[in-house]
């Protein structure tokens, strides 16, 4: 990455700080599995929901993760999904110095040429004119973490 790019961060460096910073103000002190003296942040929720609450649009949410992950910041402790709220252990603040390196590791990554766009267009293709596949899959998981929360006899918001 050039000089220029450190100097302006990018808008990903804003969501990656973001992110971190929510989960931080509502993270609990708890001891990892498996360390009997380790006590780290956990931040507990539907990461699915912070990101919305943050105004972060979905399509940001795999590589805003990915970035942290990459960086150090975090790990994921369980696995979220329907009424099952993710668990996150955050390890260490982000910097602006890890992420331009989290951003070229990332970039840097081997890929099969043009596979991701293929597949991407076969899928586009399929599709009707003007639907938003983030929002779609972000509003079907709403739907079934209502549907989880209603069956299991919690609240709506599943809280």
């Amino acid at each position: 990455m050039s000089d220029e790019a450190v100097a302006a961060p990018p808008a990903m460096w804003g969501h990656v700080e973001k992110v971190y910073l929510a989960m931080k103000d509502t993270a609990i002190p708890e001891q990892l599995p498996g360390d009997d003296e380790l006590v780290v942040p956990v931040w507990t929720g539907y990461t699915t929901r912070l990101f919305q609450e943050l105004g972060i649009a979905v399509p940001y949410y795999g590589r805003v993760l990915k970035l942290l992950y990459e960086m150090g910041c975090i790990t994921q402790l369980q696995r979220g999904g329907g009424a099952t709220q993710s668990k996150w252990a955050l390890l260490d603040e982000p910097n602006l110095e890890r992420f331009v390196q989290a951003v070229e590791t990332i970039e840097d990554a081997p890929k099969a040429p043009g596979e991701l766009e293929q597949r991407i267009a076969a899928l586009e293709a399929r599709l009707p004119e003007g639907v938003d596949i983030g929002r779609a899959l972000f509003d079907l998981q709403e739907q079934i973490n209502r549907k989880s929360d209603w069956s299991l006899g919690g609240d709506s918001d599943g809280d």
